[in-house]
C-alpha cells in the first residue's frame, strides 16, 4: 500500500477553553478551578499522544472475490481493516473512492458524492480494539464494460474526546474489470455461416507466395505476382512460383472507436459498445469454427499510448486476451481506421482476411479498404446500426449489425 503522510489536526477552540479555565483558576484564585483546569490540560496532553499515534499501524485492504466478471454478473467486495497496535481506536471513520454508481452498482449499502466527477464514496464507521481486525463484504455489480477503478482511501481517527484527529490517505488503486457480453453473430443481425464460410472458402485458394515449393511453366491468366524471374533468366522461358498453400485461416478484426466522422463531435456510447460487443462476437465465433483471430483498434490501453494489437492466434487463452483489452481500452481514437489499415498492412499474414468494424464508414476508410482489396488481400467490412453513408464500398462484402435497440434489448436481460 502507498500511504501519504497523515495530516494531524487539533480542536483549537478546546484547547483555547482550558487555557481559559487555568487561567481563570489563577486570576481567582479558586484551587478547584485550576484543578478542573490542570485536569483537563492532563487529558489534552493524553489526547494529544493518543491522536498522534492513533494511525500508526493501520492496515486497509480491499479485495474481489473475483476482480474479472462479465458485464450484468456479480461479485463481492470485501474491505479490511486492522489495527495492528496495542492503542484502542474509540472511532475510525473510512472515506473509499467508488466508480460511477452508473457502471458498478452497489447492491447494498448506501455511496455518497465525492468532489470529484462522476465518483462516489463509501463511508463506514468503525471501533476498532487493540490488534482487532474488520471485515465487511459488499456485493458489487458490473453494468457497464469497463476497467473501474476502486480508491483511493481516506482514513481518519483520533482520541475519545475529540480533542486531536489524524487523517491518512492510502494512495491506492484496485480495479475491477467487466468484460463485454458475449452474443451469437446472428442476435446482431449477421449470419456467421455466411460470413465465416466465405472467407474459409476464399482462404482455401489463396497461396503464400513468400513460401515457394517450385517452379513450373507460365500459362495465361497466371499472375505476374507469380512469375519466378531467376528461373525464367535461367531456361529463359516463362516461369511462375508453386506456393505452399496457407494452412491456417487468419480473421484479423480491425475495430474503429470513433462513432462520429470528427473527433470534436464526442463519442456516442450506444454504438461504441455495440462496435466492441461485434468485435467480440467475430472473435468469438471464428475461434469456435477454427479461426487464428487478431484484433487491432485505433485506441490504447490505459497504461499504454500504442494503439491495441493482438497478434492472431488459435491458443486457448485467445479470446480471453482480447476480452480483457477490449473491457480496458479508452472510448476515443487516437487515429482514424483508414491509418491504421495503411500503417498495419505491410506486417499482415498473407492470405489473412481483414475485417473492418465501424459505425462511421467514411470516403477514407473505403479508399483504404479498396486499395487492400486491390493489393489482393480479403477485404469484409461490418456497418454498426446498418449506417452506409456515402462512401462508396463496390466490390467489397458488407454486413449490417443492428444496433440500438439491440443494444436496448440487450441491457434489459438479466444474465443470472
Amino acid at each position: 500500500m502507498e500511504y501519504i503522510e497523515p495530516r494531524f489536526r487539533q480542536s483549537e477552540v478546546r484547547v483555547l477553553l482550558i487555557g481559559l479555565v487555568l487561567l481563570a483558576g489563577i486570576l481567582l484564585r479558586q484551587v478547584e478551578l485550576v484543578a478542573v483546569g490542570a485536569l483537563l490540560a492532563l487529558v489534552a496532553v493524553v489526547s494529544s499522544v493518543w491522536g498522534r499515534y492513533a494511525v500508526r499501524r493501520l492496515e486497509y485492504t480491499r479485495s474481489f472475490d473475483s476482480p474479472r466478471l462479465f458485464w450484468g454478473e456479480t461479485t463481492y467486495l470485501s474491505i479490511s481493516l486492522a489495527n495492528r497496535k496495542f492503542l484502542p481506536l474509540a472511532w475510525v471513520q473510512v472515506e473509499d473512492e467508488f466508480p460511477d454508481r452508473q457502471k458498478v452498482e452497489l447492491l447494498r449499502g448506501q455511496l455518497g458524492y465525492s468532489h470529484r466527477p462522476n465518483r462516489f464514496i463509501l463511508s463506514n464507521l468503525f471501533a476498532l480494539g487493540w490488534y482487532e481486525r474488520v471485515v465487511r463484504r459488499y456485493p458489487v455489480r458490473g453494468v457497464y464494460r469497463g476497467y473501474h477503478a476502486f480508491g483511493p482511501v481516506t482514513i481518519r481517527t483520533g482520541d475519545p474526546f475529540g480533542f486531536f484527529t489524524a487523517e491518512l490517505v492510502i494512495d491506492r488503486v484496485d480495479y475491477l474489470t467487466v468484460y463485454p457480453r458475449i452474443v451469437p453473430l446472428e442476435r446482431l443481425g449477421i449470419p456467421s455461416r455466411e460470413l465465416l464460410g466465405e472467407i474459409r472458402a476464399r482462404h482455401s485458394l489463396q497461396r503464400d507466395l513468400t513460401r515457394v515449393v517450385g517452379v513450373r511453366p507460365y500459362v495465361a491468366g497466371d499472375s505476374r505476382r507469380q512469375i519466378h524471374w531467376r528461373a525464367t533468366a535461367r531456361t529463359s522461358r516463362l516461369q511462375v512460383k508453386i506456393p505452399e498453400p496457407v494452412t491456417a485461416p487468419n480473421l484479423l478484426i480491425f475495430l474503429d472507436l470513433a462513432t462520429f466522422e470528427y473527433p470534436w463531435q464526442g463519442v456516442q456510447p450506444d454504438r461504441l459498445e455495440m462496435a466492441i460487443i461485434t468485435a467480440v462476437a467475430l472473435a468469438s465465433a471464428a475461434l469456435e469454427d477454427g479461426f487464428s483471430v487478431g484484433l487491432y483498434a485505433n485506441g490504447s490501453l490505459p497504461e499504454s499510448d500504442q494503439t491495441l494489437k493482438i497478434a492472431p492466434s488459435r491458443a486457448q487463452g485467445q479470446l480471453s486476451l482480447i476480452l480483457d483489452a477490449l473491457a480496458r481500452i479508452g472510448s476515443f481514437p487516437s487515429l482514424s481506421l483508414e491509418a491504421l489499415l495503411r500503417r498495419e498492412s505491410r506486417n499482415l499474414p498473407w492470405g489473412a482476411t481483414v475485417v473492418a468494424v465501424t459505425s462511421v464508414p467514411t470516403e477514407g476508410l473505403a479508399a483504404g479498404l479498396l486499395r487492400l482489396r486491390r493489393l489482393g488481400r480479403p477485404v469484409v467490412l461490418v456497418l454498426i446500426d446498418g449506417q452506409g453513408g456515402r462512401a462508396d464500398f463496390s466490390g467489397i462484402p458488407v454486413y449490417h449489425a443492428v444496433g440500438s435497440e439491440v443494444w436496448r434489448e440487450l441491457e434489459r436481460v438479466s444474465l443470472g
